[in-house]
This record gives structure tokens, C-alpha cells and sequence, in this order.
């Protein structure tokens, strides 16, 4: 027969086995209805109030938070990334909670839409403070999804490509030609990080100071100028990659009656002009700087698609060589 006194112990510990059970899934509930109540939310600060009531749940409102920014629109992820950011940037971050919350949020990322993708991206800065390994690669992942994803979430990837955690540099130039003037800003900016030729040379940054968004063409000239680069040799630039050929005709103008300036390299340049115009000039302003000829003449006279071009450039090479007499041809 069972003594009293081992029903007591038992009966005690079934009611503080139920309790503890029912503490745990109260805290489980009330996560789950502080999610709802986010998501149904129609004023910023009661989506605040609400993401602010799951962190303060614990992990299981950590968790309903981070499910939440699955399926939820723009605004709703923008508030989960904004308390977010501030719960992280509140922490220490290498201790052991910071990397778990941060590697679970970033193991999300394949599974968001665009507006959760566009909020965790802003998150980064935070989550690479960690030197944890983990968290830095997968925030590199999430980098390089965002650059294959919307345009609002491709301007924030081509922002973080320069963070030396990231690296991510040499994927950005694709995004130069991006419909979006944000992303081909977002990518110059990117690139301001580097002066790698190998990765872009000053010669393509020149077509950005031809951009319709003044904003791009702003941040080309400050990439430039980083790299050394004049104003005056930006404008040149700026007016060799310039798609109307009068205005390349111009610059060889310039260029003819220009002085105390190594002419050459934009002469050369502009040698390989589509414009036939373009390239049978820079012959004739070469040739009457009396400059040292390169191969890039040369070539110009015997291999140049278009006839003239040819012409020109044998007749100024014969000149510069003084086998021509006075009264010859002259182009």
C-alpha cells in the first residue's frame, strides 16, 4: 500500500509539472498573439509596440518574429528590422546569444520575400560586428542574394560589397547598367572602396559622368577623384565617353590647341572612337603635335574597317616620317 506520503510527493510534483507546462505554453500563446497583433497592425507604432512585445518574450518571441518578416509586407518588415537592429546593437556581439539569434535570422533569408530580405540586409552592419565565422558567411550569402534580387534590396547588397567582411566588390559592376539610378549609385559607391583597374578601369567609370541621374554622376566624380583624378581630366573624361560624336569631335579640339598635358593616352583613346570621324582626327591632331607615334597609328593605317580612316592615318604617318613633298595630299 502506498504511505501518504508518497502520494504527496507525487501529486506535488504533478502540479508543478503541469505548471511548469502551462507556464510554457502561455509564454508560446502569447508570442503567437503578439504576432497576429503585429501583423494586423495599421499604425508604426503599434507594429513598434508589437515587435517590441515579442522580443520581449524571449526566444519564442525572437522566433515569431523572425517567421513574421516571411510573409510580411513592407512596413511590417521595416519595424521587425528596426527593433531588431537596435536589440543587436544592444548586445555584445560574441556572446553565444548574439551568434545564435543572428545565424537563425540569416537562415531565413532564402525563405523571404522582398521586403524581409530589404529589412535583414539593413541588419548587417549589426550582425558583422560578430567575428564568429558562421554569421560572416552567412551574411556574405545574404549579400549575394540581395544583388540577384529587387531592385530596393539590390541598392542595399551593392552597398555592403565594400565592407571588408563582405568582399564582394568585383560582382558589383553588372549593377552599373541597372535601370534603377538607386542601384547604379548604390554600386559606385561600392566601388569607391577599391582603385582595382582589373575590377573597373578609370576609362569605364568615365561613362557614369554621362548618366541622366545627376546623384550618379555626382558619385562617379567623387569615385574618381579617389583615384587621382583631375577635374579637368574628369570633364575630358566625362566628354570621350559622351554618346553624341560632336561633342568627342570637340573634345579633340581641345585637345589640338591644349598645352603643358600628355595628350597622348586621350589621343589614343580616342583612336579606337566608333565614330570614323573621331578616330581619323586623332591621327591628324597627333600628327600635328608632332607626337611620337605608337602602334596605335600605325594599326589605324593599315587595319582600320573604314577607308578614309586608312587614308588619313597613312597620309599623316608618311608626313611624320617626311616622305611627302609640300605639295601633297593633304587630309
Amino acid at each position: 500500500m502506498v504511505s501518504k506520503r508518497w502520494v504527496g510527493r507525487i501529486l506535488g510534483l504533478t502540479v508543478l509539472t503541469i505548471g511548469g507546462l502551462a507556464a510554457f505554453n502561455w509564454t508560446i500563446l502569447r508570442a503567437h498573439y503578439a504576432a497576429s497583433r503585429l501583423r494586423s497592425a495599421t499604425t508604426d507604432e503599434a507594429r513598434s509596440q508589437q515587435a517590441q512585445a515579442l522580443l520581449d518574450l524571449g526566444d519564442d518571441g525572437f522566433a515569431q518574429l523572425v517567421e513574421s518578416l516571411k510573409g510580411g509586407d513592407g512596413p511590417t518588415c521595416q519595424t521587425i528590422g528596426g527593433v531588431l537592429r537596435k536589440n543587436f546593437a544592444a548586445q555584445s556581439a560574441d556572446t553565444t546569444a548574439f551568434v545564435q539569434r543572428a545565424s537563425a535570422l540569416l537562415d531565413t533569408v532564402p525563405a523571404l520575400g522582398e521586403s524581409g530580405q530589404e529589412a535583414v540586409l539593413q541588419l548587417l552592419p549589426e550582425l558583422l560586428k560578430s567575428s564568429d565565422a558562421g554569421v560572416t558567411g552567412k551574411c556574405r550569402a545574404a549579400v549575394e542574394r540581395g544583388l540577384q534580387s529587387s531592385s530596393r534590396a539590390k541598392v542595399f547588397a551593392a552597398r555592403l560589397c565594400g565592407m571588408p567582411q563582405i568582399n564582394l566588390v568585383s560582382a558589383v559592376p553588372p549593377l552599373l547598367t541597372d535601370a534603377e539610378a538607386e542601384v547604379r549609385a548604390a554600386a559606385l559607391t561600392a566601388l569607391s572602396t577599391t582603385g582595382d583597374a582589373s575590377i573597373i578601369s578609370d576609362e569605364e567609370l568615365f561613362h557614369w559622368m554621362n548618366d541622366p541621374d545627376a546623384n550618379v554622376r555626382h558619385i562617379c566624380a567623387a569615385v574618381l577623384q579617389t583615384r587621382g583624378r583631375s577635374a579637368d581630366e574628369i570633364d575630358f573624361g566625362r566628354r570621350l565617353t559622351h554618346p553624341q560624336a560632336r561633342v568627342r569631335l570637340q573634345l579633340l579640339v581641345e585637345l589640338a590647341s591644349e598645352s603643358g598635358r600628355d595628350i597622348g593616352p586621350w589621343l589614343e583613346r580616342l583612336s579606337r572612337d566608333a565614330e570614323p570621324a573621331v578616330r581619323a582626327g586623332a591621327v591628324r591632331v597627333a600628327s600635328e603635335r608632332k607626337l611620337l607615334y605608337t602602334d596605335w597609328a600605325d594599326n589605324l593605317a593599315v587595319s582600320d574597317p573604314n577607308p578614309l580612316v586608312r587614308q588619313v592615318a597613312t597620309f599623316h604617318r608618311r608626313k611624320a616620317a617626311g616622305l611627302l613633298s609640300p605639295a601633297g595630299y593633304s587630309p
